[in-house]
């Protein structure tokens, strides 16, 4: 633990300099990096004797000066890239195919480049179903299907039928009969509870499949004598079914708070302009390795002359030097980190860049999954990271995401969002679009505060949470259908790929303020 604690702090000294200095001084050059020299008007020959002035490694592939060409990136510097660019950045495999896909999004460019490599990829059910998940083609993944030297066929040996093979059946074309004789054939005991069935479904699976596989989850011990009711309610931890005790963490030096498991054990650091709040799954194991379950805070105050906001931009070298960071730290210790490009998501009312984290197999586990959160408040740099070993990751990964999307910064004794508008029709209006935009931007401070007879608790922020993913991860629309001012009920529409579902959501005002009533459950 001790060891993963020391990492981390090295990981992130970067942060402690401003992000353009942290760019010059990095030795792998990728298309952001690029990218932000052109947006700082550098023209190409200064650009390509930065590069020169090495040594400097080149990540970039064909997809990257394709991209680049589009953004009228000048040819000189297209054409001296292509020229020193590594032969082994053309190689053909599952990362190339995710790369390409998320940068152009091309269906046709993509599919012609799949059709002209031989003799293709051989796709196990993991990869196929990390295709499909990053949304990419059915047409795409058909083609490498095709394009591999056999078939994947449901296992015949004493392993078991496992669920990605199942979700892969379903996207190859398989009926609900042929999926269900598979599973009768191996006969296979499945680890699911009510989360996981939802995940499931939205992978494709029909409710017929779903069926059998809850039909044969593991069996509880039989349920205990039901206690009596206790005379108080506790207000700040509460039980989900097959899922971990969970507890609202704040922390008043950050103003930080967020959801963690209730037995994690919590370690704090304070050195300087860095602080690193760290939370572990309790272990006897004292050898020095990566925790099983881990959750992180780490808040850095850079040392910068400007008073200039941080802007999205800034935070990208960040990020780049942040994950060649960890590769290089984690080396020393003879683990192989691997980390995806940042993705721009929202968290806690932030822009945010996302690093999607695999460390390889260590003395212990077989290895680790994890992603980190980076983000701007108040010109601080936050970092909020989580880590869960492959052995685990199937029931905690779910959990763990849930609670890092928990996070708050506090700000006390803030009202709600000002209700513009000439007449009650437009501020209840604008009272939906606040509520719209919480929950696209995982914004539960504002949440809360649009609503009456809403608490602070674990179950609110779950519920919260639940109602984010079931929107946002699904990529459905909301708009407004009417306002009923007699029921004191707005009346909205969601839109997905399956049609369109109806709901009401009633209002109220109070002190000269419209707020939605919290419906208790």
């Amino acid at each position: 633990m001790k060891l993963f604690v020391f990492s981390i702090l090295c990981g992130i000294c970067f942060l402690c300099v401003s992000a353009p200095a942290v760019a010059q001084e990095a030795n792998v050059v990728d298309r952001n990096d690029i990218d932000f020299l052109i947006e700082q008007n550098y023209d190409a020959e200064a650009i390509i004797a930065y590069l020169e002035d090495g040594p400097r490694v080149l990540n970039l592939d064909l997809v990257d000066l394709r991209f680049m060409a589009k953004k009228k990136a000048p040819p000189q510097l297209i054409m001296w890239l292509k020229k020193h660019m590594p032969k082994a950045a053309e190689k053909f495999d599952i990362t190339a195919v995710l790369e390409s896909w998320k940068k152009d999004h091309n269906e046709s460019a993509l599919l012609r480049l799949v059709e002209a490599k031989k003799p293709g990829l051989a796709l196990s059910a993991q990869a196929t179903i990390q295709l499909m998940r990053a949304g990419v083609p059915r047409s795409i993944i058909k083609a490498l299907r095709e394009r591999k030297p056999a078939p994947i066929v449901p296992k015949q040996s004493t392993q078991a039928l496992t669920l990605d093979e199942i979700v892969l059946m379903a996207n190859e074309g398989k009926t609900d009969e042929e999926i269900i004789k598979t599973i009768e054939k191996n006969a296979p005991v499945f680890d699911v509870d009510a989360a996981k069935i939802l995940e499931l479904k939205s992978d494709g699976l029909s409710v017929v499949v779903l069926r059998e596989i809850y039909a044969r989850r593991k069996k509880t011990q039989p349920p205990e004598k039901k206690a009596e009711k206790p005379t108080s309610r506790p207000t700040e931890t509460t039980t989900i079914a097959s899922a971990p005790v969970l507890q609202l963490y704040r922390e008043t030096g950050t103003g930080i708070s967020m959801l963690r498991p209730a037995d994690f054990v919590i370690t704090k650091e304070f050195q300087g302009l860095k602080a690193l709040i760290q939370m572990v799954a309790p272990s006897e194991d004292e050898t020095g390795e990566l925790p099983d379950l881990e959750l992180s805070i780490m808040v850095v105050s850079p040392r910068r002359k400007s008073t200039t906001p941080l802007k999205m931009v800034d935070l990208r070298p960040v990020a780049a030097s942040f994950a060649q960071g960890l590769k290089n730290q984690f080396a020393k210790d003879g683990i192989v980190m691997e980390t995806e490009k940042p993705q721009k998501t929202w968290l806690a009312n932030r822009r945010a860049l996302m690093i999607s984290t695999q460390a390889s197999v260590t003395k212990t586990h077989s290895g680790y999954q994890g992603a980190s959160y980076l983000m701007h408040d108040k010109g601080r740099i936050v970092v909020v990271s989580y880590s869960v070993i492959l052995e685990k990751a199937h029931r905690w990964r779910p959990i763990l995401q849930a609670c890092v999307k928990s996070l708050v910064f506090e700000t006390p004794n803030r009202e709600a969002p000002a209700q513009e508008g000439s007449t009650k029709r437009e501020q209840v209006m604008q009272l939906f679009k606040a509520w719209r935009t919480a929950v696209r931007q995982l914004d539960f401070q504002t949440y809360k505060r649009i609503h009456t007879g809403l608490e602070d608790t674990v179950q609110s922020r779950q519920s919260f949470l639940q109602l984010a993913r079931g929107i946002n991860e699904e990529g459905k629309r909301v708009e407004i259908n009417g306002i009923d001012f007699e029921a004191n009920a707005i009346n909205y529409n969601v839109f997905s790929v399956n049609g369109m579902s109806a709901f009401v959501m009633p209002f109220a005002k109070d002190k000269k303020a419209w707020f939605l009533v919290h419906q208790k459950k």
